[in-house]
């Protein structure tokens, strides 16, 4: 799923006119660079990444038992 993400990223940033073809162990295109991100979409997958972190700290539980032995 990591690299479905990765891919999608890589192919956003072509060009609209990029020609893509899967070549069965690599994707070629027509494009020697990618554009650039806007910042904005840099700070924004930050941010939802944080928040994902955050909401699998907070979810996580530690339980202590202590036993007293007689």
């Amino acid at each position: 799923m990591a690299v479905d993400f990765i891919v999608t990223l890589a192919l956003l940033g072509l060009s609209p006119d990029t020609e893509v073809v899967d070549r069965g162990e690599a994707l070629v295109s027509s494009s020697g660079t990618l554009e650039p991100y806007p910042l904005w979409v840099s700070k924004a997958l930050r941010v939802v990444l944080l928040a994902v972190l955050l909401a699998i700290i907070a979810r996580a539980r530690v339980e202590v038992v202590v036993e007293n032995s007689p």
